[in-house]
């Protein structure tokens, strides 16, 4: 079924392409039947004027849809519109890890929330959760203050997105197979978060005991070495690894040194299982230039070898001239005038410039965005925040009932109610 966006969207494509083919034939009748048009090109090679014609009426179409689409107007104000709804989301995400603190914890219950996935799905769509109160204004102001700490680092800037996803899908899950204190040393707790709980006191929910967490991975470690080694055949029993536990990992983390015995084992282990597998096909990606240049010279003689070669350094140019002639065709459409700052190659320093006036912007733009957004939601309306890609593929509701059935128990979630949670 069809969403409204995807209707939407199929609706506007169809109506760009009527549109298109509608001027392109009307444009040709025009060029052929009107005389201020036929006087024009009565002096010139007839086939000339067809192939002109024909070719004009395609250039006028494209116009067209060059106009409906928004090209040129409209893509800077989306592209950084939607820049400020993701960092606005990114401020949901601490709520998200709040929230999922205090019910990990079995501090609350929350009515339809069955297990951590379904409070995971919140955070990819939060304005609509009822269990999340909107962005005040002093969590904004926090926000926005810790952004501008941030403000001249780029990369920094944009890898908050794909942190903070790290943070909130994975950071608990260490605190389960880490010894206190060593959370960080895998998946650290990002300085968005500290930030916020440094103002609002939020501090203390990250070290809760997560007692549902520890629940539903004792189930999942039981699919993983119990149920799911039962489904598999012969052949790949061959392969198969066996997992341990949570706990044991804990335990083992818990000694200096039996942790990293333990992992050099397994490495051992995988080497001598893909001793037994048979050989894979050659995977060949346009990409992978190291793989191509063995089997290039491995298979053909000199002369394809340096033929293969030239087409290698053309590829490597054209890629490098499609990069900075994006660069600049970005910045030949900004009216302001951008300092471009001295550094190693002109086209580094065009790039750079490029990237601290699309931040400045996007933080400029933040708090009208924001304001914007509080005044629809102050006032009953849906805003959309963008969808934010999945993070954690974590299942538990599909799997937890499965390893259940195998145990003889109830196929549900019962052992997570905060009435049935161990003391």
């Amino acid at each position: 079924m069809d969403t409204d966006y995807s209707k939407q969207h199929f609706d506007k494509e169809l109506a760009i392409k009527n549109l298109k083919e509608q001027v392109y034939n009307d444009t040709l009748h025009m060029l052929k039947t009107e005389d201020r048009f036929v006087n024009y090109f009565s002096g010139y090679n007839s086939k000339s004027v067809e192939i002109f014609t024909e070719f004009y009426a395609t250039l006028k179409s494209n116009w067209i849809e060059n106009e409906e689409r928004g090209y040129n107007r409209d893509f800077f104000k989306d592209k950084w519109r939607k820049a400020c709804h993701a960092l606005l989301a990114l401020i949901y995400q601490k709520k998200v890890f709040n929230l999922m603190c205090r019910w990990a914890s079995g501090e609350m219950d929350l009515a339809g929330i069955e297990t951590s996935g379904d409070l995971i799905q919140i955070a990819l769509n939060p304005t609509k959760s009822p269990y999340l109160e909107p962005i005040s204004q002093a969590e904004f102001d926090t926000f926005y203050k810790y952004l501008g700490t941030i403000i001249g680092n780029y990369e920094h800037f944009i890898d908050t997105e794909g942190d903070i996803h790290n943070c909130l899908g994975f950071y608990l899950y260490s605190k389960l197979t880490y010894p206190k204190g060593q959370e960080n040393e895998h998946y650290r707790y990002h300085e968005w978060f500290k930030a916020y709980d440094d103002e609002f006191g939020t501090g203390h929910l990250k070290d809760l005991h997560m007692i549902r967490l520890e629940l539903e991975h004792d189930y999942m470690d039981l699919w993983h070495t119990r149920v799911h080694p039962l489904g598999l055949t012969e052949e790949q029993r061959a392969y198969h690894v066996p997992k341990i536990s949570w706990r044991e990992v804990k335990a083992m983390r818990e000694i200096p040194g039996e942790y990293e015995k333990w992992s050099a084992q397994m490495q051992k282990f995988w080497e001598e299982k893909r001793k037994l597998e048979p050989p894979s096909p050659v995977y060949y990606s346009i990409f992978q230039w190291p793989v191509m240049d063995k089997i290039v010279n491995a298979i053909e003689d000199r002369e394809v070898i340096k033929k293969y070669m030239w087409y290698r350094h053309d590829r490597k140019l054209s890629d490098e001239i499609g990069e900075i002639n994006h660069t600049i065709y970005e910045l030949l459409n900004y009216k302001e005038l951008i300092p471009v700052a001295k550094n190693e190659s002109w086209q580094a320093g065009l790039k750079d410039a490029l990237e601290q006036f699309d931040l400045s912007t996007i933080y400029n733009t933040l708090p009208h965005i924001y304001q914007e957004y509080h005044q629809a939601i102050s006032t009953g309306k849906e805003y959309q925040l963008l969808e934010l890609r999945s993070f954690a593929h974590w299942t538990p509701g599909a799997i937890i009932p499965k390893v259940r059935k195998h145990l003889g128990e109830p196929e549900n979630f019962d052992f997570l109610k905060k009435e049935n949670l161990p003391q």
